[in-house]
Parts: structure tokens; C-alpha cells; sequence
């Protein structure tokens, strides 16, 4: 019996031993990689509550680009002729679709300070959107674009689009009251929808969408009949979002983001409620410069959506009601210096 009892034990130990020894010595399961939609979206969401760093004023920009040497480098992506006819000293013409190539030709490090610089700031924050996204922490755009730069360059580009609906054919088209309202729109648990998916890697994502990239004006959105088949997407803080700030309120069925700090699109907040069945998302803000670049997150991401054009002066410039301090007026064209393509000042 003394014996039996004995054997027992050693059996036991030994088993517990060898239970001991192959728990230790089998391998800890390795995390899931991963996906390039989680990629994405987490330099998305380490990125968007800065958009407000990403503007650069006129007056800002021409000391650093006449010091000696120039503290900044500055991207043009406006067409040619355009450059041609006047540009920032130094700058350096490309396209938007090109910009990654053109700045890592230009030998910059993550940490150089680089503005892009379109017609109106708009396309430029495509570009920004992008080098952001690729590490590039000090990319700016030039707020209002060249238009912002000299008068001699502004043209139609802003004054037009938002002009009198009497001293111009191809001007703003102001929201009909019928399609302003003030009440919250709310997001629930029924309207949560599935994350895109089928996304490339972040810089292959990141150069395809500065490819597709889809900016609309409100002229192209049938104000008639089919507003509330876009999800619609204010990209402003909440008092402006209804009557209580600088706008009388929003289009028509629209959903509130909270730009900067409070930024919503992330995936424990509204980036879930994004819809993904095909719905086109119609984002926009007060001049569409950063609505621009929340687009090109949203597309890089797998989103449909594209950006309104001049956002609420496009909506909104004739409405009383309307006064945010990013009302185009003709007093934000400078006059500082233009150069031609032979680096010669234009008088």
C-alpha cells in the first residue's frame, strides 16, 4: 500500500512537472497584424485634431521665404501659365498628384518646414492632407491660396464664387431657407455601420487618392430634389452648427463633426456612423480648406466623399445671418512680391 501510494505521488509530480515545463516552453500566441485600415486610421486620428497647425497666412510666409537662407520651401500647384505669370519667390512647380515625388526630390526631412500653395487653399489641403499622413509634421498650406498672396493673381478664384448673386453668372449658389435647419441631427446605434475595407498600404492609398480626389460645388448638388441622398457632414464647432455662432445653421439634415481637439472621426466616436453602402459624404467647413483635407482622410480611408467647395461662403455669403471671420472679402489679397519662372520680381 506504502508503495502504491509512493508511485502515485512521483506520478503526480512528474505530471505536474511536465504540464509545468510545456505551458513555459509553448510559444505565446502572436498578435494579429495590423490591417491597413487600423494603419490608417490611427495616423488619421493622430493627425486631425492638428489640422489647425497646417494654415500659413501671407504675412506669415513672406519673411521666411526672403530670409537669407529661406526658412521655408514652398510647392505651387497651380497650372503653368499660372506659375508663369507670378509665383512666391522660390517656389517650386508641381501638381497635386505629384507632390510626394516633388518634395522627396527636393531632399526635405520629415521635420522641414514646407507650404503648398494652390488658387484658393483648397487643393493645397489635399497635398498637406497626404504629406502629413507620410510623416511630413510641418507641411502647411497657404491659407486662401495665392489669392491670398497679391491681387494680381487672385482673379475669379474667390471673389466670384462668393460675389452677388448679381455680378456673376457662375457665383455662389446661397442655400435656400428650405434647406437650412438648426436642430441637432443625431447619430445612434441603429446608424452604425461597417468599417471600409480592401485598403493599400498608406502611401500607395495615400498617392491614389491625391489621384481621385473629388472636390464639388453646391451648383453641381441638385438643391432641388436629392439633398438627403448625401450624408452630410459640418465640419464646424457646435454653436456654428446651429444658429447660436457666425452661420443661421446647417444644410438640411447634416451631421455635426467637432474639428480640432474635440475631433470626432475617430473610431470610438463618429468615424463608425460613416456610411459605407455607397453613400457619398459631402463634407464641409467654412472655406473648404480644411474640409478638404478631412475628404482626403476619408477617401484614403476607403470613405466616398468628397469636399464642398468654399464651404459656408459658398452657402452662405449673402445670409445676414452669416459673419465668421473667414467671410471672403477682397482685403485678404495682399500685395506681396511675385517672380517669374527666371527668379526675376514682377513689377
Amino acid at each position: 500500500m506504502q508503495k502504491r501510494l509512493t508511485w502515485m505521488l512521483l506520478m503526480l509530480m512528474a505530471l505536474l512537472v511536465f504540464v509545468g515545463c510545456s505551458s513555459d516552453d509553448d510559444p505565446a500566441t502572436p498578435p494579429a497584424a495590423a490591417t491597413n485600415f487600423e494603419i490608417i486610421a490611427d495616423a488619421v486620428e493622430a493627425y486631425l485634431p492638428n489640422i489647425g497647425t497646417s494654415f500659413i497666412t501671407a504675412t506669415n510666409l513672406n519673411p521666411m521665404v526672403n530670409a537669407d537662407p529661406p526658412t521655408t520651401v514652398v510647392f505651387d500647384i497651380r497650372g503653368a501659365q499660372d506659375f508663369e505669370n507670378g509665383h512666391v519667390k522660390g517656389a517650386i512647380n508641381t501638381t497635386r498628384t505629384d507632390i510626394v515625388t516633388a518634395v522627396e526630390a527636393a531632399n526635405l526631412t520629415s521635420t522641414d518646414h514646407l507650404v503648398v500653395t494652390c488658387y484658393t487653399g483648397q487643393s493645397a489641403g489635399h497635398a498637406v492632407l497626404a504629406l502629413r499622413l507620410l510623416g511630413y509634421e510641418n507641411a502647411k498650406t497657404l491659407k486662401f491660396g495665392m489669392s491670398s498672396w497679391n491681387t494680381a493673381v487672385t482673379g475669379s478664384r474667390w471673389t466670384e464664387p462668393v460675389a452677388p448673386a448679381t455680378t456673376s453668372g457662375s457665383c455662389k449658389d446661397d442655400l435656400a431657407p428650405a434647406n437650412i435647419e438648426v436642430a441637432d441631427n443625431d447619430l445612434g446605434d441603429d446608424d452604425i455601420q461597417a468599417y471600409p475595407t480592401g485598403q493599400k498600404a498608406l502611401r500607395e492609398a495615400v498617392l491614389d487618392m491625391l489621384i481621385t480626389f473629388e472636390a464639388i460645388t453646391m451648383d453641381a448638388v441638385n438643391t432641388g430634389g436629392n439633398m438627403d441622398t448625401y450624408f452630410w457632414l459640418n465640419y464646424v464647432p457646435h454653436a456654428d452648427y446651429t444658429d447660436q455662432g457666425v452661420a443661421p445653421g446647417h444644410v438640411k439634415g447634416a451631421y455635426q463633426y467637432t474639428p480640432g481637439a474635440g475631433n470626432d472621426i475617430d473610431r470610438d466616436l463618429k468615424m463608425k456612423y460613416l456610411p459605407t453602402d455607397g453613400t457619398t459624404v459631402l463634407v464641409y467647413c467654412y472655406t473648404g480648406q480644411s474640409s478638404s483635407q478631412v475628404t482626403a482622410a476619408l477617401n484614403v480611408l476607403g470613405y466616398k466623399a468628397k469636399s464642398v467647395k468654399f464651404g459656408m461662403n459658398h452657402l452662405f455669403y449673402n445670409n445676414a445671418g452669416y459673419t465668421a471671420g473667414s467671410k471672403w472679402n477682397d482685403g485678404m489679397s495682399g500685395a506681396f512680391p511675385l517672380y517669374d519662372n527666371d527668379g526675376i520680381l514682377i513689377p
